[in-house]
């Protein structure tokens, strides 16, 4: 049983009441669990007047290129096990411009 600090019962490995009880029994600390990141492709000149792109294939604009390229600094220190991208120019686009083209898998 674990020791308790004013009647209630201490979880997690190092006595840190704060800690999941389940991420204690799994033995896996929250930082190593796997993350998913999702970035949306830059801006499109339907973008601008509010139209649906659905499966449209058009291009960024010079705005929407430089949204991309700017998340490059942003993401330059994250490690990313796959790079997954649409087949879709304006997200290719992105993808390219955030540095992450050569990684990046249909």
């Amino acid at each position: 049983m674990g020791s308790t600090r004013g009647g209630a019962e201490q979880r997690g490995r190092r006595g840190d009441e704060s800690a999941d009880p389940a991420q204690s029994q799994l033995g896996v600390e929250l930082r190593e669990r796997p993350q998913a990141y999702l970035i949306r492709d830059g801006e499109t000149a339907w973008s601008l007047t509010g139209q649906h792109t659905g499966l449209t294939d058009i291009a960024l604009t010079a705005h929407g290129e430089d949204e991309a390229r700017a998340l490059a600094p942003c993401l330059r220190t994250t490690y990313f096990s796959k790079i997954l991208t649409s087949p879709l120019r304006r997200a290719r686009q992105t993808c390219e411009l955030a540095g992450f083209g050569p990684d990046a898998e249909i």
